[in-house]
């Protein structure tokens, strides 16, 4: 059964609700719940604005044979009143506080422990995460979701399914085959996307929302080259040169990386020079 798509401004907390917690088979110590949104059957279903990825797709290893797959999406202009990414931002900055306060008032059925409000947010992950100074105080970069990217049982293909630009006025558009997953997902393209709020996880005391990625569409893919990118050497009249950068400007170049994209490479021409030599004793 599928569910509604839901917009981030027509969210409403009250339909939100979380189950009691179950065990999990196999796990020691590792429970769920699941999540409901207006109804037993519908799980949460929201479509994001278009948001840039920092990372582009992440991988984990657990060192245990599993490699874990999500991608970041950060919320660009959450602080503009009335805008799609402060709507986003409200609807997940509610389902944070719904959390803690639910697992407060249910501290001793999700814990089996007498946890105070300020014990049960320091174990909280939440869904809008900022990044914080070594002083732990917070950043002013704009906070991340994450979305899992899940594969199909025994097989190597992903379940999330991902659109080209083109396919926001094409209702009958085709998602994007043939092309590795990674490269389609590259750190600062920019994304609308299907997410849907899967369930909530525990390990241990920590416990926090489990979102994976439905549908993906490239509203912006990331500058650079991409595809085939070779330039016919007999058209070319000029040669690119790309300056050999110095020590000082590599260790500045990595230290802005994930702040602002590189400026242009200047071209200039290559000069043939002619050196004439002069005969030994010639005046």
């Amino acid at each position: 059964m599928s569910s509604p798509i839901v917009q981030p401004k027509n969210f409403k907390l009250a339909k939100f609700a979380v189950a009691a917690p179950k065990p999990l088979t196999g796990a020691v110590g590792a429970k769920m719940a699941y999540v409901n949104y207006n109804g037993d059957k519908n799980k949460l279903t929201f479509q994001t604005p278009s948001l840039p990825s920092p990372f582009g797709m992440n991988e984990f290893d657990n060192k245990q044979g599993t490699i874990k797959y999500s991608i970041d999406l950060a919320l660009s202009g959450y602080e503009e009143e009335g805008s799609k990414v402060n709507d986003f931002y409200k609807a997940l900055a509610e389902i944070d506080e719904y959390m803690i306060e639910t697992a407060t008032r249910n501290t001793k059925l999700w814990f089996k422990k007498d946890f105070t409000r300020e014990i049960v947010a320091a174990n909280y992950t939440p869904c809008l995460k900022f990044s914080r100074d070594k002083e732990g105080n917070r950043s002013s970069y704009p906070p991340n979701i994450k979305l899992n990217l899940r594969k199909k049982r025994d097989s190597e293909e992903f379940e999330t399914v991902v659109f080209d630009a083109k396919s926001r006025t094409d209702p009958n558009a085709l998602p994007i085959t043939g092309v590795p997953f990674k490269d389609l997902l590259q750190r600062r393209s920019e994304f609308t996307c299907l997410i849907e709020c899967v369930s909530v996880w525990f390990a241990g005391d920590k416990f926090g929302l489990s979102w994976r990625a439905v549908h993906m569409r490239i509203d912006k893919a990331a500058s650079g080259i991409s595809g085939y990118s070779f330039v016919d050497e007999d058209v070319a009249e000029e040669e690119e040169v790309v300056p050999v950068p110095t020590t000082n400007q590599l260790v500045e170049d990595d230290e802005d990386e994930e702040e602002t994209a590189p400026p242009p490479v200047p071209t200039r021409t290559v000069a043939t020079v002619k050196k004439v030599l002069k005969k030994a004793g010639a005046k």
